[in-house]
């Protein structure tokens, strides 16, 4: 396990971004789990997702579990991404998890009303 770096191709290489979110690249035998790490909040760290989502579908790994235990925030840039990787992934032929969903996240998913639309998904793929 390890932090994902621009450019990086192995599975165990991970991301520390400028305001703090790490972010943990692993896998569970059929698909990758990207662990997040810290506020999921701001442009910084939403890109910090997305170019990790768009490293893992130009591997073609399009199922992807984001593991969110331990997220404590999620702002509307980080939701945006959420749906970008859900989408992504779905238009890639794959699906988007969210997996170990912190209690804080999930009241914002329950608040926004996204967790009808990532959560669903979530559920079908843990199946």
């Amino acid at each position: 396990m390890g932090v994902i770096g621009r450019g990086c191709r192995r599975p165990d290489c991970a991301l520390e971004n400028s305001t703090g979110m790490k972010i943990v690249r692993d896998s569970d035998g059929s698909r990758v789990v990207v662990r997040l790490q810290g506020a999921l909040a701001g442009k910084k760290d939403a890109g910090a997702l997305a170019q990790v989502v768009r490293s893992l579908l130009d591997e073609r790994q399009s199922e992807i579990a984001l593991d969110l235990s331990a997220v404590a925030m999620v702002d509307s840039a980080g939701l945006e991404q959420l749906l970008a990787c859900h989408e992504q992934c779905k238009a890639a032929g794959g699906g988007c998890a969210l997996i170990n969903v912190s209690p804080e996240v999930s009241k914002i998913l329950r608040i926004t009303r996204l967790d009808r639309e990532l959560l669903a998904q979530t559920a079908a793929v843990e199946r």
